[in-house]
């Protein structure tokens, strides 16, 4: 056995030839909440216009929702593309009859080998870290507390040397 853990490389499919279904792509757990984030392709005539995406939260107290910035972070990437669902806890849109429409900028969809999908948590507070303490929800996700002691967390999501098979942050898919 070596010192170094091998990794699992997990891979979805998303199926381009079927527009018609709500596919995973993307889920993860924040504040301890387990949510999932699946999206129908919008295709007209070849091209993929958008991609209709739905946030399903399951489990936890907080609701994860989508912000309006992620409607523009689709890009092309190679023969790829890279989506960021920019997220907040107790804000945004989440649930069967909140969607997010995300513009794809009519690319053609037979070209696409790979969608990457990665997510950007935002604070629930611009307030700094000790008035933070006054308000009433605690941001677990970027800050730890002891009494009225509190300092930002050292979150993972921001280490620059971890791959995206190391990370809870980024998904890739593959288009079949």
């Amino acid at each position: 056995m070596s010192d170094q853990q091998e990794f699992i490389h997990i891979t979805c499919n998303i199926d381009k030839n079927d527009p018609n279904s709500n596919q995973l792509i993307y889920c993860s757990q924040l504040y301890g909440t387990f949510f999932a984030v699946s999206g129908r392709l919008n295709i007209e005539d070849g091209m993929l216009n958008s991609i209709t995406l739905y946030l399903l939260n399951y489990k936890g107290l907080y609701n994860i929702g989508m912000l309006k910035e992620t409607k523009t972070s689709f890009k092309p990437e190679g023969n790829g593309v890279t989506l960021t669902l920019h997220l907040k806890a107790n804000s945004g849109r989440h649930g069967k009859d909140r969607p997010l429409k995300v513009k794809c900028n009519n690319i053609s969809i037979e070209g696409l080998k790979g969608l990457t999908v990665n997510r950007e948590l935002h604070r629930m507070s611009r307030v700094n870290n000790n008035e933070h303490l006054q308000e009433g929800l605690f941001d677990s996700e970027f800050y730890q507390r002891d009494g009225s002691k509190i300092k930002d967390m050292d979150r993972l999501d921001d280490e620059k040397d971890l791959t995206r098979q190391d990370r809870c942050q980024t998904t890739y898919s593959k288009f079949v």
